[in-house]
C-alpha cells in the first residue's frame, strides 16, 4: 500500500470555469493562482488543495471529475 497524505488536486469539468471560481471563492473562499482559455485553477480551502474548473461540454454529467491526485510520500512538493 502507498502511504499519502490525501488529495492534492480534483479537476472538475464544468460548463463555465468563471462562474465556478465566483461559486467556490464565496462559499469556500478559495484563490484563483492560474488561469489560460479552457481552465481556471485556485488555491484552498485547505493548505495544499488544488481545484482546477475546466470546461467541458461533460459538465453537469456523471462522471465530471475528469481526474485526481494524491500527495504521496516520495513527493518533495
Amino acid at each position: 500500500m502507498i502511504k499519502t497524505y490525501g488529495l492534492s488536486h480534483i479537476n472538475l469539468e464544468v460548463a463555465d470555469p468563471e462562474v465556478s471560481l465566483r461559486f467556490y471563492a464565496e462559499l469556500f473562499g478559495v484563490k484563483e493562482y492560474f488561469r489560460d482559455d479552457e481552465c481556471i485553477q485556485v488555491l484552498g480551502p485547505g493548505p495544499h488543495d488544488v481545484l482546477a474548473f475546466v470546461r467541458s461540454a461533460r459538465a453537469g454529467t456523471a462522471g465530471g471529475i475528469s481526474h485526481f491526485g494524491f500527495r504521496y510520500e516520495g513527493c518533495r512538493h
